[in-house]
């Protein structure tokens, strides 16, 4: 990347619902995630991020900071088409942003997880908010 440049990734991959998030949590319990586990269950509105995307360009690109942006309002847009046809019309869509410095990110995998966790977290807390 250059100076210049961005990336959007969503981290957990899907749009969130109730059926995933127990699929998921079903999941981790199989696996024995214990860890990854107690975060699934502790999130309400969120599924837990994948690490390799997200962790990937933090890797390659050490020196750059990341935005988090948690939004609610979309919910009955699931599809660009709806959203062409006017589904938002009338409605209220909230949008918050924050910046976390490059060098306030770990540079352990382990704890740089735990991070993404924790700020993942964060996210949930402002949509259930």
């Amino acid at each position: 990347m250059g100076e210049q440049d961005g990336v959007l990734i969503y981290p957990e991959g899907t749009r969130f619902t109730d059926q995933k998030r127990k699929r998921i949590i079903q999941r981790l319990k199989d696996k024995e995630e214990l860890t990854l586990l107690r975060w699934a269950e502790s999130y309400q509105k969120v599924l837990p991020p994948r690490f390799g995307g997200a962790l990937a360009l933090i890797d390659e690109n050490p020196r750059v900071d990341v935005v988090f942006c948690s939004h609610s309002g979309f919910d009955e847009v699931p599809t660009f088409y709806d959203l062409w046809n006017g589904k938002l019309i009338g409605r209220t869509i909230k949008i918050k942003f924050w910046r976390v410095q490059a060098s306030d990110i770990p540079s352990d995998e382990k704890d740089r997880q735990e991070w993404l966790l924790q700020e993942w977290k964060k996210v949930d807390k402002w949509i259930t908010q």
